[in-house]
């Protein structure tokens, strides 16, 4: 194994975080590698759900993690629903909000990103 990679899987396994992609996610003609890397320390046995999409759209196989959660038991998850209303209302104010936003600090960042490149 090449020495860097043996380095960053043993320091991540030290730490107990282990990997949820373990097939290539490039394939070339000539190579097939795993990087993208998803890696969590929540014990995963039977608790999750890795997927690679294999398409010749492209190189790059897009990929997901679907995480079971034990958190709440089948009594709660009846009880509570989340919703979101887009009704007049909301909207509404939304507006306002952005309208009375303070913007001027996110204009004036030195710190951030240049989105332009």
């Amino acid at each position: 194994m090449h020495a860097p990679t043996a380095d960053f899987i043993n320091c991540l396994f030290s730490h107990s975080f282990f990997p949820l992609i373990n097939k290539p996610t490039r394939i070339t003609p000539t190579s097939a590698t795993i990087i993208d890397n998803i890696f969590t320390n929540a014990n995963v046995t039977n608790t999750h759900d890795s997927v690679l999409l294999y398409d010749d759209i492209s190189d790059h196989l897009p990929i997901f993690v679907s995480l079971k959660s034990n958190s709440m038991g089948t009594a709660d998850k009846e009880k509570y629903i989340s919703k979101r209303f887009y009704d007049e209302e909301s909207k509404r104010n939304f507006l306002a909000f952005l309208q009375n936003y303070n913007w001027e600090e996110a204009i004036e960042c030195t710190a951030c990103a240049d989105v332009n490149g």
